[in-house]
């Protein structure tokens, strides 16, 4: 009789644990089915939104004046809701001559080039209307290019590593006593979200603006300038100055000449002296030799 009530219990417990485990399988199966309807929703949504499209410009011409057209271009960009980041303008040398006007003065005839480099940032919706009223300054276009890159599938792919990388650190975090390196890890993984959500939020600055890259110049100006003459031998006196000057230096000069002879007049008589004693050997040899003749 025990052996059958012991067989009976076991019975009906081996049934309520299979019961319960069939109720534990089908509640997972219909949280697994649940968050896969939740997430199929969640794509079908990012899907319908609008396309992620990045429009880019630019453009290659020339102006007849690249001030005047520059600021023509800002106030066109500030007047459809856009911003200039970036504005250079430079003028380099192309050629240069210097023309003589007088001894102390020259004319310098010079070459310039101007070109202008800008960035602007407009309103993507109005990116063609200002285009035109660019092409509108310029007398000849080089080049113009225009981009649209579709990251519509880049979005919805930053978006949903963010949400299913979000669910599970969000899970974690709500467990007690997690260790040093189970936090510095949650912490690395809230920088991955944090940066996944920083590109998407790049992405929709550029969706909604869109950046213009322009590049002008315009024809060669020349310029003229009267300057002093840098050659300092040009700068001369007057001939009749320089005249004067030359006799004066000339007397001072001469007058230097002799005092520097009448510092050597010792050996000046010396050589006098021995030039007269040669002359008066050399003949009275010569007067010598006749005498012997006869």
């Amino acid at each position: 009789m025990r052996t059958l009530t012991s067989t009976l219990g076991l019975s009906i417990a081996l049934c309520i644990s299979s019961c319960s485990s069939n109720k534990h399988e089908q509640s997972a199966d219909y949280m697994s089915t649940d968050s896969a309807a939740v997430q199929a929703e969640s794509v079908a949504n990012l899907a319908q939104q609008d396309a992620k499209l990045v429009k880019t410009a630019s453009m290659d011409f020339k102006v007849k004046d690249v001030y005047q057209s520059s600021a023509r271009i800002s106030e066109a960009a500030v007047g459809l809701g856009g911003l200039v980041t970036h504005h250079d303008i430079n003028s380099s040398l192309d050629n240069s001559k210097s023309i003589p006007l007088s001894n102390d003065s020259s004319l310098i005839v010079s070459s310039y080039v101007t070109h202008a480099e800008m960035y602007v940032r407009v309103p993507s919706a109005k990116l063609e209307e200002f285009m035109r009223q660019v092409a509108s300054q310029a007398t000849f276009i080089n080049k113009s290019n225009l981009d649209i890159d579709d990251r519509s599938i880049d979005y919805l792919a930053q978006t949903l590593k963010q949400q299913s990388r979000q669910k599970i650190v969000g899970s974690q975090v709500e467990k007690n006593n997690l260790k040093t390196k189970d936090a510095l890890t949650l912490a690395d993984e809230q920088d991955k979200i944090i940066n996944q959500k920083t590109n998407n939020l790049y992405t929709d600055a550029a969706v909604k603006y869109s950046m213009v890259q322009l590049s002008f110049l315009q024809n060669a100006y020349i310029r003229k300038e009267s300057i002093a003459n840098n050659d300092l031998n040009s700068y001369q006196s007057p001939f009749y100055s320089r005249l004067v000057d030359a006799l004066v230096l000339g007397c001072i000069y001469f007058g230097d000449l002799l005092v520097g002879i009448a510092h050597l007049w010792a050996f000046i008589l010396l050589g006098i002296l021995g030039w007269l004693s040669f002359r008066f050997y050399k003949g009275k040899k010569k007067f010598g030799f006749s005498e012997e003749s006869l």
